[in-house]
């Protein structure tokens, strides 16, 4: 699920609050956009396209994050073999 949940404006930037759901929490970014940036967009669905990539590099950040909180990086893999 992903949602535009708020539209407002900061300065000459356009602000888009989006909500989006990662193993059952939700979580929310911000994208920040000129004027211009939002013109350059071919319609609505190029702009759609966008903040499902947007989402999507976020959710593979999260992915990234809590793969690390559970396996142990390469280097304290070699530590271990090393010292034993």
């Amino acid at each position: 699920m992903i949602k535009i949940v708020d539209v407002g404006r900061e300065g000459t930037a356009v602000v888009f609050e989006v909500e989006f759901d990662f193993r059952g929490e939700i979580h929310r970014l911000t994208i920040k956009k000129t004027v211009d940036e939002l013109l350059a967009f071919e319609n609505k669905e190029a702009f759609l396209d966008y903040v499902k990539k947007v989402v999507n590099d976020k959710r593979t950040e999260l992915f990234a994050d809590l793969a690390d909180k559970f396996v142990p990086l390469n280097e304290d893999i070699e530590a271990e073999e090393v010292s034993e």
